[in-house]
This record gives C-alpha cells, sequence and structure tokens, in this order.
C-alpha cells in the first residue's frame, strides 16, 4: 500500500506534563531531504540505527506513537490511521519518535481527516493528539493555535494550546513567549492559562531559558513543581538556583533549601548536615536525607560511618549503605559484618537486594548473602539472584535451588526462580513439586498473578491455580489469571474454562470473571456468549446478569431493553438483580415506575432494595414515601431494608422505627437489634425513649433488650 511517508526523529525531550509524548530533531544530524515525503522510503537514505526502524515494516514510513497504554495505543492508532492512511510503527516504550516533516498541506489534511471522528475526544484519544499539536507548532504555530476552535470540550482546547506553546517555546522561545503575552484561552484547570503552561514547562529543559524565572509567578506554583524547578536549576547553575530561591516568598524557602543542601554536601558534608539541622523541623528529615545521599555518592563509606555512629534515621542508613553496596560490595560486606547488628543488617540487606533486582551487578552481591540469616528475606533475596542466574545458566540455578531448599527455603525462593526469564513448563513444574504443599500453593497463586511473559504458559498457570487446596485463595488467583488474559482477548480464556471438568464447582464463578471482563470490551459479543453458554440455568442468569450489570454502567437504557428483551421469565429477574444498582443510580423513580408495571413472577426483593436505598439518596423525602406506598410483602421488606442500611449511620432513631415495620421473623430482629445498637452508642438516653415508643411485640423486645445501655 502506498502511503504519505513521514520521517521520524529520534532526538528526545521530557514532556511529563503531556503523557511523556517525546519530541526531538532529524536524528542523524543531517539536512532534511525533501524527496523523502513522497514514494517508498528507502532504507539507504538512513543512518544504520534508523534503517532498524524502518526495515520491520518492510521500508514504510508512519506515524509513531508512544506507548502510554495498550488500549491508548489501539485507540488512538485507529483514529489517525483513518486520518492518514498510514501505518503505525511502534518504538520502545522509552523512546518516541515524532511527526515532524510532514509538509503543511499533508497536516492540513490529516488534521481536517482527524476531526472527522467527531469534536468530542476520549480520555484516551486526547494523549495521542498532542502528535499533531507539535506538528503544526512546527510549521506554523499560530494557525495550529487557531485549530484548537476544533474541539467541542473548553478543557481540550486548553490542552491543545498548551501542547503548541510547549513545543514552540522549543523551537523559539521568544516569539512562543510574545504570543503567550497575548493570547486568551480558556478551560484550563485553574483558571490561568499562562501560570498553568509554565508550570508545566518549567521543569523542562525549557526552564533553563535565560530570564525564564522572571516569567513565573512563585505563588501561583505547586510546591511540586517548585521543588523540581530549583532541582533543574541546581544541576545546572547552583548561584542561578540560589538567586531564584531568594526571590521566593517566605513560606517557600524552607520547603527549596534542602535542595541545595545537595550540591553543598558534595564538597561540605558536615556543614551541609549542620545547615539541614538548623532547617525548621517539617523539612529537616526531608534535607538530612538528600545530603546523606549526596555524601553516599561521593563516599559512601565515610557517609555509612557517620550515619550509624550518629543514629541516623533507618531510611537514611539504607540508603548511604545502598550507595556503598553498588560501588563497593567487599567494604560494604565488611562495615555490615563488623558494625551492624544481626536484626538490622538482614532488613537492609533484603531492602538492598529489592532494589538491585534484574542488575547485572547481582551477581557481585552474592557474598552478602552469607550475612543474612535463615528465614523469609534470604529466601527472598536467593530468590531474586536465583532469577537473575537462571537466564544465563539454568542448570546451576536449579543446582543452587535445590542447596537452598535442603536448608530450609520456601515459597520466597520459589518465586525469585518462577518469575525468571527462558523459564519453561517443565522447569517450573518440577519447581514447584519440589515445594511444600503450603508453600506450593502460595507459589502457584504467585505464578498467576504474574503478568510479565517469562516462557511459563497461562494454560499451566491456570492448571495449578486451579488445584490450590484453599477455596478462597484458589478463585482469587484463577480470577486474577483470567483478568490478565483477558487484556488480549477471550479467546484463550473461554478456552481454558473449557478445560475444567462440567461438575466443577467453581466454573460458573470463572464464567461470571470471563463475561465481566469481556463485556468491558465488547458487551454485545460478551453478552451473545453468555446467553448460549452450556451452564445450568441459574449460572446462564448469573453470567448473563454480570454483562448487563456492566453495560448498564455505561448505557442503562441499553442494560434495561436487552433484559426486558429475554423470554425466559427467571433470565428477566436475574438480569433485572443485575442491573438495579446502575439503573437506580441513574434514576430510582423511573426504575420504581418500571417495576411496577411487572407482574410478581417477575420482581425481585433484591430490586427494591437498590431503589429504596438510590432514592434515599437523591430524594429523602419521596423515597420514604414511595417505600411506606409499597403492600407487605417481601418486595416491601426489602426496600425498608435498603432504607433502613442507607439511615443507620446519620439517622439511627429514624432507621429504627423503619426496622419496625418489617414483616415478623428472623430479618426483622436483626434490622432491630442493629439500628437500636447504633442508636445507643450515639444517644443511650433517646434509645431507652425509642425503645419503649415503638409498638415492638415481647418477643422482639426480648431479642434486642440487650443491646441496650
Amino acid at each position: 500500500m502506498n502511503s504519505i511517508n513521514t520521517i521520524v526523529g529520534l532526538g528526545l525531550f521530557a514532556f511529563g506534563f503531556f503523557c511523556g509524548v517525546w519530541f526531538g530533531g532529524s536524528g542523524d544530524g543531517k539536512p532534511f531531504d525533501s524527496s523523502r515525503l513522497s514514494g517508498e522510503a528507502d532504507p539507504g537514505h538512513f543512518p544504520r540505527e534508523d534503517r532498524a526502524v524502518v526495515e520491520p515494516v518492510e521500508a514504510k514510513r508512519g506515524i509513531v506513537l508512544p506507548v502510554v497504554h495498550e488500549d491508548l495505543l489501539k485507540i488512538t492508532a485507529d483514529r489517525l490511521m483513518r486520518a492518514t492512511g498510514m501505518p503505525f510503527v511502534v518504538l520502545d516504550p522509552e523512546v518516541f519518535a515524532f511527526v515532524h516533516y510532514a509538509d503543511r498541506s499533508t497536516l492540513e489534511r490529516v488534521t481536517d481527516e482527524f476531526f472527522k471522528g467527531g469534536p468530542s475526544l476520549t480520555r484516551m484519544e486526547r494523549a495521542g493528539v498532542f502528535l499533531l499539536a507539535q506538528a503544526w507548532a512546527r510549521i506554523d504555530p499560530e494557525a495550529g493555535l487557531a485549530a484548537r476552535e476544533s474541539f467541542a470540550d473548553s478543557r481540550d482546547r486548553s490542552n491543545w494550546s498548551q501542547a503548541v506553546f510547549y513545543a514552540w517555546m522549543t523551537r523559539d522561545y521568544a516569539t512562543a513567549m510574545k504570543a503567550l503575552d497575548s493570547f486568551e484561552a480558556e478551560g484550563s484547570r485553574s483558571g490561568n492559562f499562562r501560570d498553568e503552561l509554565m508550570a508545566a514547562v518549567m521543569i523542562s529543559p525549557i526552564g533553563l531559558q535565560p530570564g525564564f524565572e522572571d516569567s513565573i509567578d512563585p505563588a501561583m506554583l505547586s510546591d511540586h513543581h517548585l521543588r523540581g524547578y530549583l532541582e533543574l536549576l541546581a544541576s545546572r547553575d547552583v548561584l542561578r538556583a540560589k538567586d531564584f530561591l531568594s526571590s521566593l516568598p517566605e513560606n517557600k524557602k524552607d520547603l527549596a533549601e534542602s535542595i541545595l543542601l545537595e550540591p553543598l554536601a558534595r564538597e561540605d558534608p558536615l556543614g551541609a548536615l549542620q545547615a539541614a539541622s538548623e532547617m525548621p523541623e517539617r523539612r529537616r528529615a526531608v534535607a538530612t536525607t538528600r545530603v546523606y545521599g549526596a555524601w553516599a555518592s561521593m563516599e559512601p563509606s565515610a557517609a555509612a560511618v557517620h550515619a550509624f555512629a550518629n543514629d541516623a534515621p533507618a531510611d537514611v542508613r539504607q540508603r548511604v549503605l545502598r550507595s556503598w553496596i553498588y560501588q563497593d560490595v567487599a567494604g560494604a560486606a565488611a562495615f555490615l559484618r563488623s558494625s551492624v547488628s544481626e536484626t538490622e543488617r538482614a532488613v537492609l540487606l533484603e531492602r538492598a537486594f529489592d532494589r538491585v533486582s534484574g542488575s547485572s551487578r547481582l551477581r557481585e552481591m552474592e557474598p552478602l548473602l552469607k550475612l543474612m540469616p535463615l528465614g523469609a528475606a534470604r529466601d527472598k533475596a536467593v530468590g531474586t539472584f536465583l532469577r537473575s542466574t537462571f537466564s544465563m545458566d539454568p542448570e546451576a540455578a536449579l543446582r543452587r535451588f535445590d542447596q537452598e531448599l535442603a536448608n530450609g527455603a520456601g515459597q520466597n525462593l520459589a518465586q525469585g526462580m518462577l518469575y525468571a526469564q527462558g523459564m519453561t513448563d517443565a522447569v517450573a513444574i518440577k519447581v514447584l513439586k519440589k515445594l511444600a504443599p503450603g508453600d506450593r500453593d502460595r507459589a502457584a497463586q504467585s505464578l498467576a498473578q504474574m503478568q510479565m511473559p517469562n516462557g511459563v504458559t497461562d494454560a499451566l498457570k491456570f492448571r495449578v491455580a486451579t488445584e490450590i487446596a484453599d477455596s478462597n485463595t484458589r478463585r482469587w488467583a484463577v480470577q486474577s489469571l483470567l483478568r490478565n488474559i483477558l487484556r488480549q482477548g477471550p479467546e484463550q480464556a473461554i478456552e481454558l474454562l473449557q478445560s475444567l471438568p462440567t461438575d466443577h464447582g467453581e466454573r460458573a464463578s470463572y464464567y461470571n470473571t470471563v463475561a465481566q471482563g469481556w463485556a468491558d470490551k465488547d458487551p454485545d459479543a460478551a453478552l451473545a456468549w453468555a446467553e448460549q453458554l452450556e451452564l445450568d440455568d441459574k449460572s446462564r442468569a448469573q453470567t448473563v446478569g454480570r454483562v448487563l450489570e456492566r453495560i448498564a454502567r455505561n448505557s442503562p437504557d441499553l442494560a434495561l431493553k436487552k433484559a426486558r428483551s429475554f423470554e425466559d421469565a427467571a433470565l428477566r429477574r436475574e438480569a433485572l438483580e443485575a442491573i438495579a444498582r446502575p439503573m437506580s443510580d441513574r434514576n430510582p423513580e423511573e426504575f420504581a415506575g418500571y417495576m411496577a408495571q411487572l407482574p410478581n413472577s417477575e420482581t425481585s426483593p433484591k430490586v427494591y432494595r437498590e431503589i429504596a436505598a438510590a432514592w434515599l439518596k437523591k430524594d429523602p423525602l419521596n423515597g420514604s414515601v414511595w417505600v411506606d406506598s409499597l403492600p407487605q410483602g417481601e418486595n416491601r421488606d426489602q426496600a425498608v431494608t435498603g432504607l433502613v442500611d442507607s439511615l443507620r449511620s446519620s439517622d439511627p432513631e429514624s432507621a429504627f422505627r423503619w426496622a419496625a415495620s418489617l414483616g415478623a421473623g428472623r430479618h426483622r430482629q436483626q434490622m432491630l437489634r442493629n439500628t437500636l445498637s447504633s442508636l445507643s452508642q450515639n444517644d443511650p438516653q433517646v434509645a431507652l425513649k425509642v425503645f419503649e415508643e415503638v409498638d415492638l411485640s415481647e418477643q422482639d423486645r426480648k431479642a434486642i433488650q440487650h443491646v441496650l445501655p
């Protein structure tokens, strides 16, 4: 397919405020050759590192989107692909290329086509649309700003304008600032577009522009942005950072001053610690931690000795020790052996191994394992070590695993092994079989939760999860796994469910999990699947109900229509119960009117309970009138129960009086007892008074009087 080809650059800059979109130059350092814009892209035109991007898509160029989230990629890509007709290329999540070589006519056409999808954007589409905004900033930023009028939502217009200005500032800061002075915008969160924009860009390289600090109002900035900006300045020019600090209001100075202690600590750590100790108490701990961190990056041994000798906080000791371990394992080990208690040593080393997980230096840290006492913390550390070892030498990792098991290691060790890259089903089965039953179940649960692919198949995860002994743990593990699998589509999840015996006691609940997850993405397909399931009538009705409950969250009218369409009365009843809460939350009076039209055989007491609870929140008076108007029976009792549950905390006296109107039986006594207990805790005298006033049978009084003071 011929396509309009665009050249993607790989220069990077941080754009944290706008969903991490990266933008940059040509990538090869050469002047742009306009002949690249047409026809098939020739790999020979590009340097070696760029050619690697072209070849996997058969030398066809397309828009490259940031991989922020799988759904974001799909939704935004679909709309932009329809607008451009271009293929989409996914790069490494931390390196995003940008469309910055398309000509003006191409951008005009793409922008027009994009908005044929409608003037309103979904939450996901808002992140991806900044690609077009920044492309406009390159060609004609003023025209790009004018394009904001294509949006229906004022907040979308504001976001678009901020994206254009951001890219404009990176190219021509002075001109962009002049334009900003006269720009009028709407829809900013704070009500002040300029301050909001400057807060977003100040912690990017734009903030290093000469005189940038003169263009911001510190009083309008959050503590987060002030800290970020000072860190940026201090990393380049400490004197400039100090000048900016001196211009801050008094209530902001102590917040930011600790940041400037880091460069001081590299020259005079003891002086920096003294300065930190003189800071206000609410900032002292943060400042002290920063100083020790900076000191440890230069002289870890001196920082550690000082921290432990002066009883620095545990997080400080952990930080300097971790820095020392990274720089000198042997020296850190000698210090730990001679100067740190066994208890604290175990905690410090456990955290150190956590932070270094997957690192190429993990093997160097093996001597530290000898300093850890036997127990869960050491098992976890060894597991981390084995996970790294397995990818390089599986046999050695398995031998070490057997040795550690012989010494009493358990599930933490196994989890480290099972998470290793390159793990296979066969090896995973061997590892699990060697564990004690309790450890095996916990390891199987952990395996079922694992989301990162490593070679263990979902089929094996499913099998071992269904074999977990404890029923609650088993259901939780299986359902977690099914939800993870559903992110890729329902087919494999359904196939796994079909492998269960038809008499499996939890089979129906797992079908419900798949139905709910599938309904979030494709409710029509999920509903059609649920209706034809070969389950007993009750289980199938429950699964259909789970789908309708999901549909009702976004489209209550559609959910009600589908619920009414079922020919089977039991299925209609189950469907109504499933959608009762979202339908009641939307319009309890309307839903109550609908229920009143149904024959008793199709009504559900659970639905009346949901209606009453929702109506009372929206309109207590009319909700109470409706409940009181219901004829005696199970439907009314459940409506009263919903009303009592809603009132028990805020108005226990009224809740008690309503509970007294319930039909006789154990449920009535339970509700009376609960509400009287709440009332007694709030006001014992009122509780005694109401207990005497309300018309109760002797049996009821005997059953509940023990909760009185």
